[in-house]
């Protein structure tokens, strides 16, 4: 049996990082209140990637306001919030207000407060 993958390991893992994120969110969802806290108390290292860095915060704190697991620490320091906003329709976003405002209406709090207006359903696993 293979070693449930930590937000951390996310960060640190060589491979596709998308493939990754989605193998640490199943991983996540598959564990008891104290493992969940186990999968997102370390604090991820630097990717070179400011938008994936404060995604993977945004998705431990709402991960945690989600399950009722203390949020961590790290979430909060200020390499996890970009300084400019990211969308999840960039191309669109740039050239049609509506489109931005509906990411900015429709992103939870966790993400927004980090300029990352990426829409209702970035961890949704269906």
């Amino acid at each position: 049996m293979r070693k449930h993958l930590a937000i951390s390991d996310v960060a640190s893992g060589a491979g596709d990082r998308d493939l990754l994120f989605n193998q640490f969110l199943d991983d996540f969802l598959h564990e008891c209140r104290p493992g969940m806290r186990a999968l997102i108390s370390g604090e991820p290292s630097p990717t070179g990637d400011e938008s994936f860095d404060a995604k993977l915060a945004a998705t431990a704190e709402l991960l945690a306001h989600r399950h009722g697991v203390e949020v961590p620490e790290w979430v909060a320091k200020p390499r996890f919030f970009l300084d400019s906003p990211v969308y999840g329709a960039p191309m669109l976003c740039a050239r049609d207000d509506i489109a931005r405002d509906w990411f900015e209406r429709n992103t939870t709090e966790e993400f927004a407060k980090r300029k990352l207006f990426l829409g209702p359903d970035l961890l949704s696993r269906r």
